[in-house]
């Protein structure tokens, strides 16, 4: 996984906790994972959605797979690997917290 001082990954992992709420803090997560929204914000669904064990994935492949989707992302303003995690999340809240799951018999 991607090395951060001690400091800035408690950061990271203070906003991660928060992965469920409609404020989750992307743009604070870019900033403190060195660009690394993407691959943080996935990683932490990956685990939330339990998509390891339930697809019987191997976590070194898992990781690397976020890191080369991350990787392919241009350095544009708007529609780069930060915009991507903040919709993967938003579509996450949509569905579990914000209920859509349930609503639409998922």
């Amino acid at each position: 996984m991607k090395s951060l001082p001690p400091g800035d990954k408690a950061f990271v992992m203070s906003v991660i906790h928060n992965i469920d709420a409609w404020d989750y803090d992307v743009w604070s997560v870019q900033d403190f994972a060195n660009r690394g929204a993407l691959f943080y914000t996935a990683y932490a669904l990956f685990m939330r959605w339990d998509f390891l064990r339930k697809f019987n994935m191997d976590e070194e492949i898992a990781i690397n797979f976020i890191s080369q989707i991350e990787a392919g992302y241009h350095p544009n303003p708007y529609h780069n690997s930060m915009h991507g995690g903040d919709v993967m999340q938003i579509l996450h809240y949509i569905l579990s917290p914000g209920g859509l799951k349930e609503t639409a018999q998922l």
